[in-house]
Formats: structure tokens, C-alpha cells, sequence
């Protein structure tokens, strides 16, 4: 597929640099339906909506985003989810990653969240002047229960489509 020429690099970082054999780094499929570049008004690119950073052909940073509207008070706007923000070891202290970062800020989202910081990167959207909260609720609900069991199926085969639709069914919301 056009604009997908990194991800065989992309998994191999995450296997090397973020946790090996992490469900990224082996499973493609899952890999591109995570980080579709999914086209709007901020992109019109192809591919995946990963920031790389590269140095003699090698990756060395990388700031994932997943491409999103977020809900404030009742207003759609666009945003953007943070994931697996890393650089390797011997970059950390040359500001390759807040480099990344800056770029996200500079593209013109009205909301950049992210989930599941740790007290170090805490820290470092604090002074950058991120808003940190310490919960964020949230609501999950089924719209359509074969569509969603085929998604879990899809990137976990190995699932009880049974359990599926059971589980699916707890969550269920009739529009």
C-alpha cells in the first residue's frame, strides 16, 4: 500500500525499544488499523499517522497519533491521541522527541490527549503546560455486535466468537 513503506521498520522498533513482542510489533493488520492515517481537513496523506524521527537510515524516535474528534461541551473538534512517544536511549537528551511533539502542537488540534502517562512524562506535559487530569470518564457501547465481534476477531483470532457476542452483548446500546 502506498504511504505504508515504514512499518516493518515501525514493528521492529517497537520489538526492539518499546517491549518486545508487543502485539504491534508482530501483528500488521492491527499496526495500520491503529494508526490509519485517516484523511481530514489537518492530512491528506496516506499511510500511518506516526511521527518518525530517523538518523542514518535507522528510527530513532517515533510520537504516534490516532486521529480523532473529541467532544468539548457539546463541541466537535479535532483532535489528536498520543501513543508510544519514545526515542532511543543515546537521542533522549538531544530534544529529538520534543521535537515530535512540537510538531503535534503546531498542526492545529484543538485537543491532544493522551492515557497512561507516567510520573516522568507527567512531568513534562506539565511543563509544557498540558492540562494533566487525574481521571477521565469514559463510556464504551456496542453500536453494531457482528461488526465489533468481527473486529476482535479479525486482530485476535484466536477468540471465542461465542464469548464474543456474549461480551458484546453486555455493552450493547440500541441507538
Amino acid at each position: 500500500d502506498r504511504g505504508y513503506e515504514d512499518i516493518e521498520r515501525l514493528q521492529q522498533f517497537f520489538d526492539s525499544h518499546w517491549n518486545r513482542g508487543h502485539i504491534l510489533a508482530r501483528n500488521e493488520a492491527l499496526l495500520k488499523w491503529q494508526f490509519k492515517n485517516r484523511q481530514n481537513e489537518r492530512s491528506d496523506s496516506q499511510g500511518l499517522s506516526v511521527l518518525i524521527a530517523c538518523e542514518n537510515g535507522r528510527i530513532i524516535a517515533i510520537l504516534g497519533l490516532i486521529l480523532c474528534d473529541y467532544n468539548i461541551k457539546g463541541k466537535v473538534v479535532p483532535a489528536v491521541w498520543l501513543s508510544h512517544w519514545l526515542s532511543v536511549p543515546e537521542v533522549r537528551t538531544r530534544g529529538i522527541g520534543l521535537e515530535l511533539m512540537r510538531k503535534v502542537q503546531n498542526s492545529g488540534y484543538e485537543a491532544i490527549l493522551g492515557l497512561g502517562i507516567n510520573e516522568r512524562v507527567r512531568r513534562l506535559y506539565t511543563l509544557m503546560r498540558f492540562e494533566v487530569l487525574s481521571a477521565v470518564p469514559r463510556w464504551v457501547g456496542v453500536c453494531d455486535i457482528d461488526k465489533t465481534v468481527g473486529l476482535l476477531k479479525e486482530v485476535n483470532p484466536e477468540l471465542d466468537l461465542d464469548d464474543l457476542h456474549r461480551h458484546c452483548r453486555t455493552f450493547s446500546v440500541d441507538l
